[in-house]
């Protein structure tokens, strides 16, 4: 049996769990909502080519700290913040 290390419950995309900490049983669903999560935040972040890495590096920060953070690292910092 595999226990998930991380998931997306708290994610937006998530809509058939309870929005907490562990909340998604469903390995697969959880993946599935992941996978949209990260693709909002490389669309946010504004990334558009796989070489594109310094825009694609603020998604992932985006994606790890809530895409929230995307718009307040691009307004206070005009972009990654290392």
């Amino acid at each position: 049996m595999c226990s998930l290390l991380m998931q997306a419950s708290e994610c937006a995309f998530n809509t058939e769990y309870p929005k907490t900490p562990g909340g998604i049983t469903d390995p697969e669903y959880s993946i599935n909502v992941g996978i949209q999560n990260l693709a909002d935040c490389l669309s946010q972040g504004g990334a558009e080519d796989p070489a594109d890495i310094e825009r694609i590096s603020l998604a992932l920060q985006g994606y790890n700290f809530g895409s929230g953070y995307i718009s307040w690292a691009l307004r206070n910092y005009g972009g990654y913040t290392g």
